[in-house]
């Protein structure tokens, strides 16, 4: 896809943000209040831990099962624990 900036303007653009130095005037927390708040802005609830978990339990092929299990007509159990959370602790809504 063509952006439309030409090479005199991708020049002339370049040249404007050097002068201007934005990186200088730059915002973000100043404070030690302000940084430890930000900190935690990527965080997720801790449900994405056990999400991927659980994504790599399924990406993951199923064992056979051994020879007596075949014969008993029984199928193997799976297991899947999550960590626990605030959204999954029994009692809490």
């Amino acid at each position: 896809m063509v952006s439309g900036w030409t090479a005199e303007r991708r020049r002339r653009q370049a040249e404007q943000i050097n002068r201007w130095k934005p990186w200088e005037k730059s915002t973000g927390p100043r404070t030690a209040e302000g940084k430890a708040r930000v900190a935690h802005n990527g965080y997720k609830g801790g449900i994405r831990t056990a999400l991927r978990e659980l994504a790599k339990l399924l990406r993951q092929p199923m064992r056979r099962a051994p020879p007596v299990a075949k014969e008993r007509n029984l199928r193997p159990s799976i297991h899947v624990t999550m960590p626990t959370t605030p959204l999954n602790q029994p009692g809490k809504a």
